[in-house]
């Protein structure tokens, strides 16, 4: 009440000071203010209080769950090899063993499997990727008689033809015939592979032991580690710093082998730093880091996968899928993996979804090796 007077005092004195009309009139005091005048601030406060409260709450409500991301793309080429099972018999019909015969490799569309390029070095082949789906390297020789084997770097077209094929300066001897496993360092500046002391395996790989080799490109030097013997390397992983390097060990236990990781830092001899036992399948360095993903136990409905370090074997991680699976290697992101899910289907992991990889036809006795 009291501001309401004081107002009305202040407008009267200053119309009294205004200069007087032409007719004698003073100038006419202005109308009474009213409440609303007076409420105006106090309303707008509060408006701006009101929306000041709503940005808030809005703001202190928790995110909602990012949408899950969509699949990663899968290289656009793989390199593939048809195996096919010949079974020698007696006369009775009792089967005494199992042979596979060996196509030539060639380069497969990853999007409709369709075969669209065959690999050189046709026999006693063995394929690494770079995992860019552009750029293989290759290791074999051209005819039976050939005395040694030959590598060779593969660079693919757009349209998964061969726009170079470029020869390594690096040459084995083909005597105790070819390789059991061959991988190439991400820099694609080492190569690993690993061959049988012992030039015969065709059953129990009795006498031999394993051995693995790398091929330093820049200094054209190679070291050797010799492994477990009654056994052989069937599979070989590089970390994605380029340093560590996975063998996954056959052992005599049907469906159980043994994980090892060497230090293949360049000038030093090549040595084993951890061992992972009981292991079921391959091996997979994921990229950029020290790490390696390996299987550990599997069923028909379930594989338990667990990550490990490169550095001391501590086991990082653990989890389960519900499918048969074993990985084969990452894709370039290092969130999916690339492996086969029973019986002979190529697969991609991401996160727990299972997506098929198209592949040719394959009648009932043939398989398919690859190699990304």
């Amino acid at each position: 009440m009291s501001s309401t007077i004081e107002d009305r005092l202040r407008d009267a004195l200053t119309a009294r000071a205004q200069t007087v009309q032409d007719d004698g009139r003073f100038a006419v005091l202005p109308a009474p203010r009213t409440p609303r005048t007076r409420w105006a601030l106090p309303v707008a406060v509060a408006a701006a209080m009101a929306v000041l409260i709503a940005v808030v709450t809005v703001s202190l409500r928790p995110s909602p769950p990012p949408r899950p991301a969509g699949p990663a793309p899968l290289p656009a080429f793989y390199a593939g090899s048809v195996l096919t099972e010949r079974a020698t018999t007696t006369g009775t019909g009792k089967v005494t063993a199992i042979r596979q015969d060996v196509g030539p490799w060639g380069v497969y569309d990853s999007r409709s499997g369709r075969r669209v390029t065959d690999l050189p070095l046709p026999v006693d082949t063995k394929v690494a990727g770079l995992g860019d789906g552009r750029t293989f390297f290759v290791v074999g020789r051209d005819r039976r008689t050939d005395p040694v084997l030959k590598f060779m770097k593969i660079t693919l077209t757009s349209d998964g033809r061969i726009a170079a094929q470029t020869p390594l300066p690096l040459a084995v001897s083909a005597k105790r015939g070819g390789f059991t496993a061959f991988a190439v360092a991400p820099d694609g500046q080492a190569l690993a592979f690993s061959r049988q002391q012992s030039g015969k395996c065709a059953n129990a790989c009795e006498n031999s032991h394993a051995e693995v080799s790398v091929f330093d490109v820049p200094s054209r030097q190679t070291r050797r580690w010799n492994g477990s013997s009654l056994s052989y390397i069937q599979h070989l992983s590089w970390a994605g710093d380029g340093r560590w390097l996975a063998y996954d060990l056959a052992g005599s236990t049907a469906g159980v082998g043994e994980q090892g990781v060497l230090d293949a830092s360049p000038g030093r001899e090549l040595s084993r730093m951890t061992t992972v036992d009981n292991s079921m399948g391959y091996t997979a360095g994921r990229p950029h880091a020290s790490t390696f993903v390996t299987v550990m136990s599997r069923t028909d409905r379930l594989t338990s996968l667990t990550e490990f370090s490169a550095n001391d074997g501590k086991r990082l991680r653990d989890w389960t899928i519900p499918v048969w699976f074993t990985p084969l290697t990452f894709d370039a992101t290092g969130r999916v993996l690339i492996g086969w899910q029973r019986p002979g289907k190529l697969a991609r992991l991401d996160g727990d979804r299972l997506t098929l990889i198209p592949m040719p036809e394959l009648a009932p006795k043939q398989h398919l090796q690859v190699a990304w």
